[in-house]
């Protein structure tokens, strides 16, 4: 589990390591389409 805001863990990269920026602009590109289309949805209170 981690503690606070990722930029101290990316931080923490070395050079040689994979870059997690080129990571998460890849997830974002392909997640985008799918978190714009719940906006809106709301859960059902019973």
């Amino acid at each position: 589990m981690l503690a606070g805001p990722p930029k101290g863990y990316t931080d923490l990269v070395m050079d040689d390591e994979f870059p997690l920026s080129m990571f998460y602009e890849a997830l974002d590109k392909k997640m985008r389409d799918v978190i714009e289309s719940t906006a809106g949805i709301r859960a059902r209170t019973s």
